[in-house]
Parts: structure tokens; C-alpha cells; sequence
């Protein structure tokens, strides 16, 4: 069971990566939403920092509760 919790870490990580680099390719093409509001560019401001930050928690988590684990 431990590895299947390990594995939707890794889906769940994967997933906040995806959604912050949608939020990078919002930035670099400010040309389709030119009436983008402030709440809207904060939106995605925060997906940008929040999502890689969950995911590199959710690896780290991942890593050192690997090491702990016993050799089989």
C-alpha cells in the first residue's frame, strides 16, 4: 500500500507542475486575455509559486519516507 500512496504523491506533484506551467504559458501570450483582471493575474501568480512549491514538498515528503522504510 505504501507505493500506491507514493504513486498518487507523484500524480498529485505532477499535476501542481502542470498547472504552473499553464500559468507561465498564460504570462508569455498576454495577447488572448487583454482584458485580464487583477484577481485573474494574481490567480495565476499564485499558481505559479504555489504550485512547484506543493510539488517539490510532496517529493521531498516522498523521499525521505523512502529512506525510512525497511530493506526488503
Amino acid at each position: 500500500m505504501p507505493d500506491q500512496n507514493r504513486f498518487y504523491s507523484g500524480m498529485l506533484a505532477g499535476m501542481l507542475l502542470m498547472m504552473a506551467a499553464s500559468g507561465g504559458n498564460w504570462f508569455i501570450t498576454p495577447m488572448s486575455h487583454p482584458n485580464a483582471t487583477a484577481l485573474q493575474r494574481n490567480w495565476v501568480i499564485g499558481q505559479i509559486v504555489i504550485g512547484p512549491a506543493g510539488a517539490a514538498w510532496l517529493i521531498i515528503r516522498g523521499r525521505a519516507g523512502k529512506s525510512a522504510a525497511p530493506a526488503r
